[in-house]
């Protein structure tokens, strides 16, 4: 799976009301958006 997989997987989980998938959503989703300001110098 890339990236986008995993990602709409985890939202479709979130969606779902699942606790563990929905935590993990906002995790991944902050953590991307922190590594694309801090390495590439852009915004999501």
């Amino acid at each position: 799976m890339g990236s986008i997989e995993i990602m709409n997987w985890l939202q479709e989980g979130a969606n779902a009301g699942d606790p563990i998938r929905g935590a993990l959503y906002v995790v991944t989703f902050v953590v991307g958006g922190l590594y694309s300001v801090l390495f590439e110098g852009a915004v999501i």
